[in-house]
């Protein structure tokens, strides 16, 4: 009997342990899956206050997923899980996660790619006016924190991992940067072979994406550098101080002289 009672008298007590630990797991829980939920969370676009259709929630979180892991290394259960939607809802919108990047990427371009013309016309001077607008423009939509971070970067990864080439020339990524920076070579910089201005294009718009890419490692190796106004500013100027100097002054180089042959040296002696 004495066993009994003591064995009763015991019984209340862990049942109010049993229930402080019932109720620090499931608080345990709750905290554990509050911050999975933060860490999933999108940040998207601006018009914050705007009510998303599931459409641009799933575009935005893939986007941002894309940009940082590339197309491989993003799945569609990680799209769908930031999003906080079902991968039912992937599939129905977009069809595959092929076609979801292809959405992504058009979306992105039809912020950052606003319409220039290919065929400029005017004077050198109005033309390297037209350069500089050119560059300042995509500076500063790219590194002034007027557009996603994640923007720049998912061209930047398209341009290394998109393979299905049928994809690849529907984007077209820059091709109308790039005539519209050909046609400028052309008409400032008189007589110059459209193979050279098809390269000088190509390094004003790689100048512009280093930055953008590069954004980070800058800040690593200069941590007081602060991508501001003024900064975006120098940047835009530089680039452009770089591209015009080509244009204006730039000759031919020198072909580079052959490599030292040892053996055939040693051979005639």
């Amino acid at each position: 009997m004495h066993g009994r009672k003591a064995e009763k008298a015991s019984q209340p007590r862990q049942t109010a342990k049993t229930g402080r630990l019932s109720a620090q797991l499931v608080t345990d829980k709750k905290v554990a899956r509050n911050s999975r939920n933060q860490t999933n969370k999108c940040d998207f676009d601006a018009d914050v206050g705007k009510k998303k259709s599931t459409g641009e929630l799933l575009l935005n979180c893939a986007g941002q997923l894309f940009s940082e892991h590339g197309y491989s290394g993003t799945s569609i259960k990680m799209i769908a899980d930031a999003s906080r939607q079902n991968i039912a809802a992937v599939n129905y919108h977009f069809g595959s996660k092929q076609n979801l990047f292809i959405c992504a990427m058009k979306h992105v371009l039809s912020h950052i790619m606003q319409p220039v013309k290919t065929k400029a016309e005017g004077s050198k001077e109005t033309l390297t006016a037209l350069l500089r607008v050119f560059i300042h423009n995509r500076c500063m939509f790219l590194l002034s924190g007027e557009a996603p971070a994640w923007y720049g970067k998912l061209i930047v990864r398209a341009g290394f991992e998109i393979t299905f080439a049928e994809d690849q020339k529907s984007i077209e990524v820059f091709k109308p940067d790039f005539e519209f920076l050909e046609n400028l070579a052309g008409k400032i910089k008189n007589g110059v072979d459209p193979l050279r201005a098809r390269w000088w294009a190509y390094s004003v718009v790689g100048q512009i994406f280093f930055y953008v890419f590069g954004r980070d490692m800058i800040k690593i190796a200069n941590p007081d550098t602060s991508f501001d106004m003024r900064t975006v500013n120098a940047i835009s100027d530089h680039i452009y101080e770089m591209s015009l100097a080509w244009l204006i002054h730039g000759q031919p180089a020198k072909p580079m002289p052959k490599p030292f042959n040892r053996k055939k040296t040693a051979d005639r002696r």
